[in-house]
């Protein structure tokens, strides 16, 4: 230990002095880790870090992709707890100011998409209670297939643990498209109103036809007074799930009842089926007087299947499209993120979901597959359909054909359909339909599934067949499952935008590192090396006063690099014999290997400058030029180049004064 004092003449002398420690030594690097000098950690790794972070990389993966990228985990200068200390404040940054953020961020959104809108309200005190913003993408998205919208408030991951609303739906690929996005402070009936209202106006003033919801009260309440003419369903996998709960050991598949319920829920057709079907469910299990059978029979108008199959739902039947979009929500935003974070997490999702549908939509337009033979009406269906319908309504034409030829019941307006095998088909399925034909081209079925699916059903697949039928009447093509399907929007040509976006700093500096050792690389590899580094020198040379590489550091460090590894071109010709054989070789290694050691060698002040007067480097210049362009001979100074031992020694060189 020293201990210094000032003096009066204001230096400095030694007051103490301990040659021996006070402390025990480090034995091993481990330890020497712990010290303070080992805790601080570069700026590029900083922004490496954080980049990590905003997209939900965990620590300890932060910490093994960092060890990847030196080699080992054992190598890092630093230690995990200075990693961890850095996420902590990069934590604390993101929540500093952060309505301010959002407002900003939310500007920012509005400068690139002028359609994109927000609205927010407040309590008494000023705070914001419910957010909820939408994109012009997610509009146009709405006006194609807004009639059916999923809206569920499950996921709650954030700083201030708003529940967070998603309002999705399904495109004509059959994918999630996500309409809008909502914080809520409070699930309340005040809270739900204020949602759908703002949706709504939103989207144009247009409401759904039918919305999908979990079991929630308040949820029901708000869609009766602010959407009074939308179908409120519920989600049958809450219903199912519910059952689970409440029935505890009877819903098990040893007791068969989960089967039979799955048969009731599902199968049922008609209203009188169910009801029936129901009333024996409950005796055969014994479950007259459970209080949950009896709340879900009440409330069977809002879940069973024969209220709803003449209800548009485009096939969704619960909310499992926003669980998925949780669950991939789960994937940007970590837990406890700020509001801006969350917003700008949620963009993300966005931006996958847009580009899953741009993918299927190119496919689209570019892969025709040609399918030989086909009934006419399944060439039709090809035509209009998209991809992703088509593999629907060709299951449903495979459904058809295991059915008997139609019998009429009346003429031109009434047909049977009867199951080749009903015989062999349990006792609850279903064995014949009957199919209503009205002004010749309209066609009810009995099943239902045109008017809850959009898509025509088998049985009326077998009738139009039978009845000679080409091409599938205008009235059941449902424009929502066709390829023209966005004509309604009109032209639509999206360009790059025009904002100049600076580069990050760490950005720079890791092109610029990767950029000069894949210099060295191709320089180890070069077979004809004074060429090669002649060529490529000259041109790096050329680029650098075109682009106006001003800054003394960057052009150095890739001036050192390539002159340590290409050669000697550049060097003094006072450290190379010129090129006499083994023996100039051996002179100039050992002359470099002396002056390296005693280090005599600056790399900064090795380089010749390109002066437009130095005749004998433009002229090897231009006739390396030449030779690029196809010459087989090069006219110009021949230069000695050093061995492959010297380089290894420039090389480390330069890494330690890069390091």
């Amino acid at each position: 230990m020293i201990r210094l004092h000032r003096s009066d003449d204001d230096g400095w002398f030694v007051e103490t002095n301990r040659p021996d420690h006070n402390h025990l030594l480090s034995d091993n690097c481990g330890e020497k880790m712990q010290w303070n000098s080992h805790k601080k950690i570069d700026q590029a790794t900083k922004d490496t870090v954080c980049y990590l972070r905003e997209n939900n990389v965990s620590l300890s993966k932060v910490h093994c992709i960092l060890g990847s990228m030196h080699k080992s985990g054992d190598r890092l200068p630093f230690t995990k707890k200075s990693l961890r200390t850095i996420c902590q404040q990069i934590a604390f940054d993101q929540k500093d100011d952060d309505i301010k953020k959002t407002i900003d961020l939310f500007r920012s959104m509005r400068s690139t998409d002028l359609d994109f809108a927000f609205r927010f309200d407040l309590d008494p005190e000023g705070r914001i209670k419910n957010l909820i913003w939408t994109s012009r993408r997610s509009r146009q998205q709405y006006t194609c297939f807004g009639d059916v919208v999923v809206f569920d408030t499950s996921y709650t991951t954030n700083l201030y643990k708003m529940p967070f609303g998603l309002f999705v739906g399904v495109n004509n690929h059959f994918q999630t498209v996500i309409y809008a996005g909502i914080l809520m402070s409070e699930e309340t009936i005040e809270g739900f109103n204020w949602a759908y209202k703002e949706f709504v106006s939103l989207m144009g003033g247009k409401a759904p036809l039918t919305m999908l919801t979990n079991q929630c009260r308040a949820m029901e309440v708000a869609i009766g007074m602010t959407l009074p003419g939308t179908v409120h369903r519920w989600c049958k996998w809450h219903v199912f799930r519910k059952a689970k709960e409440e029935l505890g050991g009877i819903f098990s598949k040893k007791t068969g009842f989960k089967d039979a319920f799955n048969n009731v829920v599902n199968e049922m057709l008609t209203i009188d089926e169910f009801e029936k079907a129901w009333g024996r469910l409950i005796e055969d299990f014994g479950l007259v007087e459970n209080s949950f059978m009896i709340r879900a029979f009440e409330a069977r108008h809002k879940w069973a299947k024969p209220y709803f199959k003449d209800k548009y739902c485009a096939r969704m039947t619960s909310t499992q499209r926003v669980e998925s979009a949780n669950h991939m929500l789960k994937t940007y935003v970590p837990r406890n993120s700020s509001m801006n974070k969350f917003v700008s997490q949620c963009n993300k999702l966005l931006k996958d979901r847009n580009e899953a549908e741009d993918s299927e939509e190119h496919k689209n337009k570019q892969c025709n597959c040609k399918e030989r033979g086909g009934w006419p009406i399944e060439k039709h269906a090809r035509r209009i359909y998209t991809r992703a319908v088509m593999k629907h309504f060709k299951a449903e034409l495979e459904r058809g054909q295991n059915f008997n030829p139609p019998k009429e019941l009346e003429a031109r307006s009434l047909y049977e359909l009867e199951h080749s095998y009903a015989h062999l088909r349990p006792s609850w399925a279903r064995t014949t339909f009957r199919v209503r034909v009205e002004e010749g081209e309209r066609f009810q079925c009995d099943c239902g599934l045109f008017g809850h699916f959009g898509i025509m059903c088998g049985h009326v697949i077998r009738l139009m067949i039978h009845l000679g039928l080409n091409q599938i009447p205008d009235f059941h093509i449902m424009k929502q499952w066709t390829k023209s399907v966005r004509d309604i929007l009109g032209p639509n040509v999206e360009g790059p935008s025009d904002t100049e976006v600076s580069l990050p700093k760490s950005f720079r500096h890791n092109i610029m590192y990767v950029s000069a050792l894949e210099l060295v690389k191709m320089g180890d590899l070069a077979e004809s090396r004074g060429l090669w580094f002649q060529r490529v020198l000259w041109r790096y040379h050329r680029s650098a006063k075109v682009t106006q590489v001003t800054t003394r550091t960057t052009r150095t460090a890739l001036e050192m690099v390539a002159t340590a590894t290409l050669g000697k071109q550049l060097l003094p010709s006072t450290l190379f014999a010129p090129d006499e054989g083994a023996a100039g070789h051996a002179v100039g290694e050992e002359q470099v290997a002396e002056n390296m050691g005693a280090g005599a060698v600056d790399f900064a002040d090795v380089m010749v400058p390109l002066e437009d007067g130095d005749s004998s480097s433009e002229a090897g210049y231009q006739a390396i030029d030449e030779h690029e362009d196809g010459d087989d001979e090069v006219v110009g100074p021949r230069r000695g180049f050093i061995g492959d031992g010297v380089r290894n020694l420039m090389q480390r060189q330069v890494r330690a004064r890069l390091v």
